[in-house]
């Protein structure tokens, strides 16, 4: 066997590892995926408080006090809020982030009045329509409001606030 014909075979042998490989890669059952973002998050808390629950898009930390009770903290992505339940952004703005609920349990209750810290990541074209976070005020008024004093920081860029309350969370900015 000469040198060209073991240079034909071994470049045929390529083209066919190559082929073989593109369509398992790009089989039907491949084809268009995405890594699937987690729809609930958490757990029990520790003697530290709730752990940081990272929901990809957001985290969460809700600080839980010292009292020997337990709780349980948990993330909900809400994968499809509808107006009806969460109502629209508010008048002039629009969503950019996921929207999330917060819930802790004491001893099996909801508790609501729990300071949860809330990030969001920040990448430029949110800070350009100048997002905020914002909370749903489902007691008093049926609205999105924004918690104030947001602290932009970090590589990559993150939005953080500190809500006295858990709730039901979302990034709201200009469209």
């Amino acid at each position: 066997m000469n040198r060209l014909s073991r240079f034909v075979i071994a470049g045929v042998l390529a083209l066919v590892l190559i082929a073989g490989a593109a369509s398992v890669w790009a089989g039907p059952r491949r084809q268009g995926t995405v890594p699937l973002l987690p729809i609930l998050g958490g757990g029990p808390a520790n003697d530290q408080g709730c752990t940081t629950i990272d929901m990809i898009t957001a985290i969460f930390i809700s600080s839980v006090p010292e009292d020997g009770a337990k709780y349980i903290c948990t993330v909900n992505k809400i994968t499809t809020p509808t107006p009806e339940e969460y109502g629209p952004a508010p008048e002039g703005s629009v969503f950019y982030g996921d929207v999330f609920k917060v819930v802790v349990v004491k001893d099996g209750a909801e508790v609501l009045e729990i300071p949860t810290s809330v990030c969001y990541a920040y990448p430029p074209e949110f800070e350009q329509k100048e997002a905020k976070i914002y909370i749903w005020n489902l007691d008093n008024s049926n609205e999105w409001e924004e918690i104030p004093d947001a602290n932009i920081s970090g590589d990559p860029k993150l939005i953080c606030v500190t809500s006295p309350t858990t709730g039901i969370f979302s990034l709201i900015g200009n469209p």
